[in-house]
C-alpha cells in the first residue's frame, strides 16, 4: 500500500485549484471535412473549457472531430500537469453505434450564450449526425 505524501491543511484550497479547469481557452485542431465541422472556415477552433475532463483520440483515425493542440493553452490558468494533460486529447469525436450517433464533446460549446465560435459544433451535431458514416477499416 503506497502511503500519501502528508501536506498541511492550509495547502488544501491551492492544491485544488491546480486540478481545476474553470474559464480557460484552448486551441482545437478540426477536421474541417467532417460533417459536425461544416461551415467551420480554418482548422484553428479556440474553445471554452469549464471542466477538467479529458478523453483519448478515437482509435478510429475518422471519428476524432478536433483534437486539442500540443500547446493548447491559449487564454486562462491552468496547471502544468493539466495542460499536459490537455494537450493532444480529444475535445470532439464522433462514432456510429448501432443505429445512432455518439458525440462526445469535453468542452462546453454554448458556455453562457456568448461563446459563439464553437455553437455552431453543437448545432451540426444535431442537423448532421446522421450524415456520418461507418469510417472502421477493416
Amino acid at each position: 500500500e503506497e502511503k500519501s505524501e502528508r501536506r498541511d491543511y492550509a495547502a488544501f484550497r491551492d492544491d485544488y485549484a491546480e486540478r481545476l479547469v474553470s474559464g480557460t481557452i484552448f486551441a482545437t485542431d478540426v477536421d474541417t471535412t467532417h460533417p459536425l465541422a461544416y461551415g467551420l472556415p480554418d482548422r484553428q477552433l479556440p474553445v471554452f473549457k469549464d471542466r477538467a475532463a479529458t478523453i483519448a483520440p478515437s482509435e478510429n483515425p475518422y471519428a476524432t472531430v478536433a483534437l486539442f493542440t500540443e500547446q493548447p493553452l491559449i487564454s486562462g490558468y491552468v496547471s502544468d500537469e493539466r495542460r499536459d494533460e490537455i494537450a493532444g486529447s480529444a475535445a470532439m469525436l464522433a462514432d456510429r453505434v448501432g443505429k445512432g450517433t455518439l458525440i462526445r464533446m469535453t468542452f462546453n460549446p454554448v458556455f453562457r450564450g456568448y461563446w459563439h465560435g464553437t455553437q455552431r459544433m453543437l448545432i451540426n451535431s444535431l442537423y448532421f449526425a446522421q450524415l456520418i458514416g461507418w469510417t472502421e477499416l477493416d
